[in-house]
């Protein structure tokens, strides 16, 4: 199974998890070969141990099946890989907090959902009102990078943040039609300008826009003064078809040594999350897994970067350094706090 993080052992087949190994590989190695990563070597017959030093993440890798089809080389791992690889969790203090209660309006968090890691322990995250606010390693406000506008310094979307190499960041505005390449400094590098037309709305997508909005409304599921019925989306709600399994992965980042790690399905409920890292030729190298309700926002080579929402709502970035699991740290010891929303956020205990 590859990246094969469940809800329980049954969730998932055998078989449908193998079926994504090629195409997610031929995506991911890709990327792992842009970025000059290195192997992580170890002897054979060892046990596998979980290391951190500074920087390091070390683990003895378990080596997949191999075939070829199609020309394609196919790695698959069965159950007990996720059991045999090192072991990781996460330090229960953070490194850095960016953001929080006491945090300058201005670098307010809320509505972050894009944010990245640099190599010191900075933090850059895609703001409102179309700024990036860059986080020193120590959790203080740096500076703001742009605002709203079409200027050569502005943007006109919160695009997604992208650290590609060193401190420069890729930003892509959607609103203005270009991706800037910034420094964390704030020195806009380059400008790439996409000028393809867009495409214009049609008054038949108006109108069939409109037409679902008001069948979605009145229809057989509505009332006659067109208020949807309560009753009747309860009902469909409780009735609503669920698939029988989850996905085999939901999401992957790449570290900057080049480690891929493959981020587990999340669902409400659960009391931790996992990710499983790879080295460039494809080789399980460790497990991580975390307590807590978690949005994973990127991974540095030995710390995660993970997006945390208090009691009340207020968000901050917090970073955790990446250690050899012991049973206090696995998943079960922090539970999720039942008003918490479903937002794909994480909540820790204070201290």
């Amino acid at each position: 199974m590859l990246g094969c993080s469940q809800a329980g052992p049954d969730i998932v087949s055998e078989q449908s998890h193998r079926s994504v190994v090629a195409t997610l590989f031929a995506a991911v190695l890709f990327c792992l070969s842009l970025s000059g990563c290195a192997t992580n070597d170890a002897s054979e017959g060892k046990s596998p141990r979980a290391r951190s030093t500074a920087g390091v993440l070390t683990g003895t890798p378990i080596e997949g099946a191999k075939s070829i089809a199609n020309g394609i080389e196919q790695i698959s791992f069965d159950s007990t890989a996720l059991t045999q690889a090192a072991q990781w969790s996460i330090a229960t203090e953070p490194l850095t907090v960016a953001g929080g209660v006491d945090t300058d309006p201005e670098y307010d968090l809320t509505e972050v959902w894009s944010a990245v890691l640099f190599s010191d322990g900075a933090v850059a995250a895609m703001g409102r009102g179309s700024k990036i606010l860059v986080f020193a390693p120590d959790g203080k406000p740096e500076r703001t990078i742009g605002r709203a506008g079409e200027g050569p310094r502005e943007f006109r979307s919160d695009g997604n943040l992208f650290l590609i190499s060193g401190d420069t960041l890729l930003i892509v505005d959607r609103g203005n039609r270009r991706v800037n390449s910034v420094t964390r400094r704030g020195d806009f590098v380059r400008q790439i300008h996409a000028n393809a037309p867009r495409r214009p709305v049609t008054q038949y997508m108006r109108d069939s826009a409109i037409a679902v909005e008001l069948d979605r409304m009145s229809g057989s599921r509505g009332e006659a003064g067109g208020m949807v019925d309560v009753n009747e989306s309860r009902r469909l709600a409780r009735e609503i078809p669920f698939a029988d399994s989850l996905p085999s992965f939901q999401q992957f980042f790449v570290s900057p040594n080049g480690t891929l790690w493959v981020l587990g399905p999340t669902v409400w409920g659960d009391t931790g999350w996992t990710a499983t890292a790879y080295n460039k030729d494809g080789a399980m190298i460790g497990r991580l897994q975390a307590p807590g309700f978690a949005r994973v926002m990127a991974f540095g080579d030995d710390r995660v970067l993970i997006r945390v929402a208090d009691a009340d709502g207020v968000v901050s970035m917090r970073v955790h350094r990446i250690v050899a699991a012991t049973e206090q740290q696995l998943p079960g010891r922090w539970e999720a706090p039942s008003h918490a929303e479903n937002r794909g956020e994480v909540l820790l205990p204070e201290g």
